[in-house]
């Protein structure tokens, strides 16, 4: 994902958005560059949930080594965003995504990063009280 062009890259909430068409429209491909592709977006999202998880983690541990925290903090940030989303909300309720489980907590509980502590008190607490009451825990 690092180094990529931002606009071909698919983000979280791109497949939850993809999901909600599909569900909405009871479809079973998706046309893609003119061709009919299967796609089945809530294997996609369960198997994402992890790998979004595993990726966070990775890139507090690169910030912790180089003491520079920016790119940890924009992908966080970019989590909150894709995932508070009404639309997505609805769409991870819906299905019973764990969103809550996208986010390190433990890494980031335990960080001794002044701006990802930052992070954690100031930016955490809404997020998760806004899963917690939209029942993505």
């Amino acid at each position: 994902m690092m180094g990529a062009n931002p606009r071909s890259q698919a983000g979280f909430g791109d497949y939850l958005d993809l999901r909600r068409v599909f569900d909405e429209r009871e479809a079973e491909a998706l046309i893609v560059g003119g061709q009919a592709v299967n796609f089945w977006a809530g294997k996609h999202i369960r198997i994402l949930i992890p790998c979004v998880r595993a990726f966070l983690r990775r890139l507090i541990v690169e910030a912790h080594s180089a003491g520079n925290c920016r790119l940890a903090l924009n992908a966080l940030q970019q989590l909150l965003l894709s995932t508070s989303n009404r639309e997505v909300s609805k769409v991870a309720r819906a299905h019973g995504f764990a969103l809550l489980q996208t986010m390190p907590l433990a890494d980031l509980t335990r960080s001794r990063h002044p701006k990802l502590l930052s992070f954690v008190a100031k930016r955490l607490p809404a997020w998760q009280q806004s899963m917690g009451t939209r029942g993505h825990s």
